[in-house]
């Protein structure tokens, strides 16, 4: 990893083994040659680069001939406005998956590729740089500020849960009593807002509560898994997979 914020991360690994979906919006790029990209209906497509639906399930390879490390992996959590300005200047949630050709994006590629160099000199303030200018390229600033907030009641779920997600085990009731909403209204509304389910986003807090703790504190799976409230190593182990498409010590160590 180069580059790592609570909700934003730059690998310059592959991550995608399996199949898998998360809540974050991603971005793959193939630094020397075209990945492949298999979706569920495991059709496969050839692509430079690409940036990815939310929650939309799916693995990415690379070809035979080139290394993992020839990929840049992008994850931007869902719920930021970039994230959501993405989706919807893309139109994401219609197509799942937006193609890039080389050309578009060499320049940053190369910027990526010597910012690498040097992440260990300037903890990754570089990798951050080429990222924010990236970013800037491929989505107009108007459009995020233009970006529609989240029901008052969900932003109120969502902040409790942040706050308290550290050894913390979450009862429905207790959630639907913050914001005077019956369970499957609850439920309904919040799939409506942000793509997953209620239950689907906190196994994706915790996982990146358990990633903080691994990356920023030296926290071994174990002593990681306990503090985000998993029931266990094992249990963080496999929500890990199913969610990044890689088994934890195969990417986690990259750190």
């Amino acid at each position: 990893m180069l580059f790592c914020k609570t909700d934003i991360s730059v690998y310059f690994k592959l991550l995608n083994r399996i199949p898998h979906s998360h809540h974050a919006l991603e971005i793959s790029i193939g630094t020397k040659s075209p990945l492949l990209l298999f979706e569920s209906n495991s059709k496969s497509m050839e692509f430079d680069a690409c940036v990815i639906l939310p929650n939309h399930k799916h693995k990415i390879l690379t070809d035979k001939n080139c290394g993992s490390d020839e990929v840049i992996t992008i994850l931007i959590d869902a719920n930021l406005p970039i994230s959501r300005s993405l989706i919807d200047y893309y139109k994401l949630k219609e197509r799942k998956i937006y193609l890039f050709n080389r050309s578009e994006i060499s320049t940053y590629i190369e910027y990526f590729i010597k910012a690498k160099k040097i992440s260990n000199s300037d903890n990754g303030d570089s990798v951050y740089i080429t990222l924010l200018r990236m970013l800037n390229f491929l989505l107009p600033q108007s459009i995020i500020q233009n970006v529609k907030p989240f029901d008052k009641r969900i932003q109120i779920i969502i902040e409790y849960i942040d706050k308290n997600i550290e050894f913390k085990q979450f009862r429905i009731e207790e959630l639907t009593k913050l914001v005077c909403l019956s369970e499957s209204r609850l439920e309904h509304l919040f799939k409506q807002e942000l793509g997953i389910p209620i239950r689907k986003y906190i196994l994706w807090k915790r996982l990146k509560t358990a990633v903080w703790e691994v990356k920023e504190y030296g926290a071994n799976f174990t002593g990681a898994a306990n503090i985000a409230g998993f029931s266990d190593v094992s249990h963080f182990s496999k929500v890990y997979s199913s969610m990044l498409g890689v088994n934890p010590s195969l990417s986690l160590k990259y750190f």
